[in-house]
């Protein structure tokens, strides 16, 4: 299952953050929302931004709440079978901002599969894709 960040481009005065799952056929697309920044840094330290979502004020990391507005690809769920390697076409790891690492598989088909980089077949699928591409 792949799942499919986009960052809407917020104005000057607000940044972009994750927000809720809407499920769509067989992937689960998650649309971040602008929301306004606060003023005030004071819990927050020099490594992090503070917002405020609602009536509540959040910290998060500097590179998560100043997003850029490029889509990011995260995996938050594996494929549970290997696929024939006959089908795969490339792949690309997932971004670094993403909760846990993810290799994406795209298909022949330009279908994505986020499959578990601990996976053994993963592993040899990259290194052939390396080898043979």
């Amino acid at each position: 299952m792949n799942v499919r960040l986009f960052f809407p481009k917020c104005s000057s005065n607000q940044v972009s953050v994750w927000g809720s799952a809407k499920k769509t056929g067989t992937a689960r697309q998650e649309r971040s929302t602008c929301v306004n920044e606060c003023r005030e840094d004071r819990d927050c330290g020099a490594e992090r931004e503070c917002l405020q979502v609602g009536c509540q004020h959040v910290c998060l990391p500097l590179a998560t709440a100043v997003s850029t507005n490029n889509p990011t690809d995260c995996c938050f769920s594996f494929v549970s079978r290997q696929i024939p390697r006959k089908f795969v076409d490339d792949y690309y790891e997932t971004s670094s901002q993403c909760s846990k690492p993810g290799i994406i598989f795209q298909t022949k088909k330009g279908r994505q599969v986020c499959a578990n980089p601990t996976e053994d077949w993963v592993q040899e699928y990259i290194t052939d894709l390396e080898l043979n591409p």
